[in-house]
């Protein structure tokens, strides 16, 4: 039998697109581009309530879209407008949902109409940082140009500015995404993410960072219900139960892997590939048997859920 591979536990979603993944313009299509904006924004908002946990990240989401939705009346009335400025900083372990929410955000502020597009474009240091002098500059660039009128979201922002500089040229990067960010200061928004300690030396280290900045939201480790569920969700896409017994060992299981948690912690990550053991050892299981029934293949048994915890731990975590 065969299962669906998940890249994220919000399975289902549209993948995120990258600059290399564009068209040859630099831009791919918007699937969603002629959708009607408010039920983009509607169907957008409900999409992230249903979401899994992240019950203050939801709240801050819902409070960042009234108050822009008031601002855009305000200015089709011609009254008087608050500054507003919609750059983030994403703050968290990994795992927890920063990237989807991030698309989500971009699909809230086409359907607000702060963005023609809303489409998401996600980089690190690599997609941003040159080796050589002159490189870095053109891969900004053209970076940026690809997320015009979207959302451009950089992961572990906090790498351009490594401990050890040296001839380093994450700085230049920073100083070309700052200019270009007031370039375009109406045309794309700036998502930045990363642990929560280094995202705040990572802003400090710079005013002009500290000044476009100034919205930040703080995500947090699932708690083992959450987690339980969210394996839940991935084994419901694929065709998968749970029976009580082995749901209940599920659980034991994440209780002690969340205890045990430290800041690598993969959370979302994690149960991906948690998942991906158990049907594997399923399979093994399966292996002897003749004939399959479809409750047969689709559920998973105590036995399905890995037993040795430590060395379990270990490479679920590093392979988040």
């Amino acid at each position: 039998h065969t299962y669906q591979k998940l890249d994220r536990y919000q399975d289902g979603f549209p993948a995120t697109k990258t600059a290399e993944s564009a068209g040859e313009d630099g831009v791919k299509p918007d699937e969603s581009a002629s959708e009607d904006p408010a039920r983009l924004l509607e169907k957008t908002l409900t999409e992230l309530q249903e979401l899994v946990g992240l019950a203050n990240i939801k709240e801050e989401v819902q409070t960042l879209t009234n108050f822009l939705k008031v601002q855009k009346v305000r200015a089709e009335r011609g009254l008087a407008q608050t500054s507003v400025s919609l750059h983030c900083v994403f703050c968290g372990p990994p795992g927890t949902g920063k990237t989807t929410v991030a698309r989500l955000m971009g699909k809230i502020f086409r359907g607000l109409g702060f963005l023609k597009k809303g489409e998401l474009i996600e980089t690190d240091r690599s997609g941003m940082v040159a080796g050589y002098v002159g490189q870095t500059a053109k891969k900004v660039d053209d970076l940026i140009n690809s997320a015009l009128d979207g959302v451009l979201f950089i992961d572990e922002a906090y790498a351009l500015v490594p401990e050890e500089s040296g001839r380093d040229f994450g700085q230049e990067a920073i100083d070309i995404l700052l200019k270009r960010m007031e370039d375009y200061r109406d045309r794309m928004v700036v998502i930045v993410a990363g642990y929560t300690d280094e995202m705040t030396h990572f802003i400090g280290s710079n005013p002009g960072l500290e000044s476009r900045f100034n919205r930040y939201f703080y995500f947090k480790d699932y708690t083992p219900e959450e987690l339980l569920a969210i394996y839940e969700k991935m084994g419901e896409k694929s065709h998968f139960k749970l029976t009580p017994t082995a749901r209940e060992k599920l659980h034991q299981l994440l209780e002690n892997l969340y205890v045990n948690r430290d800041r690598n912690f993969g959370n979302g990550r994690l149960i991906r590939n948690l998942f991906e053991k158990t049907i594997e050892r399923q399979a093994n299981r399966l292996a002897v048997l003749s004939n399959f029934t479809n409750e047969i293949l689709m559920t998973i048994e105590p036995d399905d859920i890995p037993t040795q915890f430590e060395s379990d731990r270990m490479s679920i975590t590093n392979q988040a």
